[in-house]
């Protein structure tokens, strides 16, 4: 008997479970938790957490975990638990939509997105969170508070995760990605297009940095969506300025709009999937693209001028000033 696991088959509801009752039953648990999704210490006054929450659009969260912050402030903590499942295509998005649609109904005051899983799940993870929580800090964390059970539930899903999962590598799309970078990066350097790497099926996103070292604007290839966009990250607040400051350009069939805690500004581009198509055979629709993309570095530099700033010297402030 002592060679057989405790338990047969761990699943992703098994550790949501625990999880959901360390949350309502352990304050030690709750403010571990806060501090390590915030990386801050915390001691948080716990005001509940829910399994399997769904919205009608944007889909599941596994865990929604609300607490009050030392001002009084609702706050919350979305959690996507993973063993070894495929990840959904812009499934950290969604729980970043999930996360604004709570502000609007005034469940909560702000809140951080946090991605549970095992270390080697993590390392392969392409999908945007606020933060990640590997499960062997959660063993650990158990093990230290003498709960054996917990920490024993964890190795077996970190085993379960060795022997089950594979990155779902898409060849294709990877081979793609890195044509098509490698070329950005050849012929139009001005873009700064970020590094190729290995890309799943679902990961078409391609990402430019013309500002650095600012990386909070950005300009995205989106392929699946067929557009290019500037992404400013966590400028929400600032949908109105960025509005003015680029609406010279609206006979451009530039469309600005809100994204989360973000605002994005978006060009069409001609249909291409990567999946699919040969770099070599949508070479033209590349170029369309990548003229495109250079469309909207030049109405960042030119906006940017108007404000008598250097592109050299951006600083996220610059905007909402």
């Amino acid at each position: 008997m002592q060679e057989l696991n405790f338990i047969q088959s761990v699943q992703e509801r098994d550790i949501d479970l625990m999880l959901l009752e360390e949350c309502h039953t352990s304050m030690a648990f709750c403010n571990w938790l806060v501090s390590r999704v915030y990386e801050f210490p915390h001691t948080v006054e716990f005001v509940g957490a829910w399994h399997s929450v769904i919205h009608n659009q944007y889909g599941e969260s596994d865990l929604v975990v609300i607490f009050n912050d030392n001002d009084g402030s609702h706050q919350a903590i979305l959690i996507e638990n993973k063993i070894d499942a495929t990840p959904q295509q812009q499934q950290g998005l969604r729980y970043r939509y999930r996360g604004e649609h709570g502000i609007e109904q005034g469940y909560w005051v702000d809140f951080r997105t946090c991605l549970l899983a095992p270390q080697k799940y993590l390392t392969s993870n392409n999908e945007p969170y606020d933060k990640t929580i590997a499960y062997e800090e959660l063993m650990a964390y158990f093990v230290a508070q003498g709960a054996w059970y917990r920490a024993r539930l964890m190795a077996e899903s970190i085993s379960k995760q060795r022997r089950g999962y594979q990155p779902s590598i898409s060849p294709e799309v990877t081979e793609f990605a890195r044509s098509y970078l490698e070329f950005a990066k050849r012929y139009h350097p001005e873009l700064n297009p970020e590094t190729p790497k290995n890309r799943a099926a679902g990961h078409s996103w391609l990402h430019f940095y013309p500002l650095l070292p600012n990386k909070q604007i950005r300009i995205v290839h989106q392929l699946a969506g067929s557009l290019v966009k500037i992404m400013f990250l966590g400028a929400a607040e600032q949908l109105d300025m960025l509005t003015q400051a680029f609406g010279a350009y609206a006979s451009t069939g530039l469309m600005i709009k809100r994204s989360g805690k973000s605002v994005v500004m978006e060009l069409p581009t001609p249909p291409i999937d990567p999946f699919k198509d040969k770099f070599e055979d949508v070479q033209p629709q590349v170029q369309q693209s990548i003229a495109q993309a250079k469309k909207l570095r030049q109405m960042l530099i030119q906006v940017l001028a108007d404000k008598g700033i250097a592109a050299s010297n951006i600083q996220a402030s610059d905007w909402y000033s």
